[in-house]
């Protein structure tokens, strides 16, 4: 860890197609990509309503009766 605490270099929003990783280089760490995307139950449910129509009760969706 400690390795890797000295060899790390923060660069957010940095250029994929610039970082590299070589031998006996800085590690470049930081926060890259940031996109929004439904939850996998959240398509699920919804390929399942597409499919099952009204007929279709959505999971992880409390109705009340829980």
């Amino acid at each position: 860890m400690k390795f890797y605490h000295d060899n790390s270099v923060i660069k957010h929003g940095a250029d994929l197609k610039e970082i590299d990783i070589d031998f006996q280089s800085k590690i470049v760490v930081g926060k890259f990509v940031d996109i929004e995307k439904p939850t996998y139950i959240d398509c699920l449910n919804e390929g399942n309503k597409r499919v099952f129509g009204d007929k279709y009760k959505p999971y992880g969706v409390s109705d009340g009766n829980n």
